[in-house]
Parts: structure tokens; sequence; C-alpha cells
């Protein structure tokens, strides 16, 4: 997921988003708004998949994280 939304940021900062200009070849990224609300909705998305019950987990942080939830796991696949 995190290398889904870094191809996407590239792309919204090579465009300004004010004037809607193109960055010229050697200018650095700049950050912009829409960058920080793409991770802020991230980390909601993940906040819900790893909390409650550890049975229902489906994102892992950690092989800790993942050997705890496989102790109790009643998926009928593999979840990794």
């Amino acid at each position: 997921m995190l290398k889904a939304m870094s191809k996407r940021m590239k792309g919204w900062a090579a465009v300004c988003g004010l004037c809607q200009t193109r960055k010229k070849k050697g200018e650095k990224y700049q950050p912009t708004g829409r960058a920080n609300e793409a991770l802020d909705r991230l980390s909601v998305a993940a906040s819900r998949k790893i909390t409650g019950s550890r049975k229902s987990w489906t994102l892992f942080i950690s092989t800790l994280a993942f050997l705890y939830h496989d102790e109790v796991c009643e998926h009928e696949e593999p979840v990794y």
C-alpha cells in the first residue's frame, strides 16, 4: 500500500496545486496538502485492520503480530 501511495504522491508533487504548472527537470518534488490527506486516510484504514480481536486481523505490522494472530486464526486460507 505504501509503494502505491508513494507513486501517487510523486505524480501529485510534479504539478503545482496552485498554478497547475509542471515541475522543471532537476527540481525537487514538493509535498502537497493532498499527500497529507492521503496518508491520514491510509492511517485510518490501517488502524481499522489492526484493532479489535486478533482473530479478525488482516494486516500485520510485524512478524510478531502475525504469529500472535496465527495462534487463533480461523481463516479458511492463510492471510499474508
